[in-house]
């Protein structure tokens, strides 16, 4: 099944594992791993403090594996809906689809709400980007008895690059950016 929450893919199967394992955990507990884990995505941290797993233990014992694993999950959970700009009613849909209890789907989509307008901005602007390329030129030449094509292209940052390739490298690059652009196909027939 496709879910909106992770731009129209399927849910992986580590984080379904987790779902069902969520209700294991008090809610308290489980309202205060939400709310780190939005600060730690917030401020593009991986690194948890001893004192952040202790707060989140503190309202009942929880394996520390377990507790990771979950935690892991939320993590994927907030920040896929976030960045595919998934409302708070098809997250809360979808997660009882998965299986979450209905307590929990509550605590998270209350979060959730207070959250994913700031939490998108701030992940889309700490998403890593190459600098898109323009093509500006291209020239054929012959060098040691091979067509080559000379290609000139500029960056969105500014820099002018060139790049030669053979036929059979052009053709190569083609195909391959055909299909890097076909995996697209789907979001666009979608919207």
């Amino acid at each position: 099944m496709r879910f909106r929450f992770n731009g129209g893919l399927d849910c992986p199967d580590w984080v379904l594992t987790q779902i069902a394992a969520f209700t294991d955990i008090p809610s308290e507990s489980f309202k205060t791993g939400c709310n780190l884990i939005v600060h730690h995505l917030k401020s593009n941290s991986t690194h948890w403090t001893e004192s952040e797993l202790s707060s989140i233990t503190a309202s009942g014992p929880l394996d520390v594996r377990a507790l990771k694993a979950a935690l892991a999950a939320l993590s994927f959970i907030f920040e896929k809906a976030s960045k595919y700009e998934c409302v708070a009613k098809d997250l809360e849909a979808e997660m009882l689809q998965l299986g979450m209890s209905t307590e929990r789907v509550k605590e998270l989509r209350e979060i959730y709400e207070g959250c994913h307008e700031e939490l998108r901005r701030v992940l889309i602007k700490n998403f890593p980007k190459e600098p898109s390329l323009s093509l500006v030129d291209v020239a054929a030449k012959e060098v040691a008895n091979k067509q080559i094509q000379r290609l000139t292209v500029k960056t969105s940052d500014g820099n002018s690059l060139q790049l030669a390739l053979d036929n059979d490298q052009l053709t190569k690059l083609k195909s391959e950016l055909e299909l890097a652009l076909s995996t697209f196909d789907y979001f666009a027939e979608s919207t």
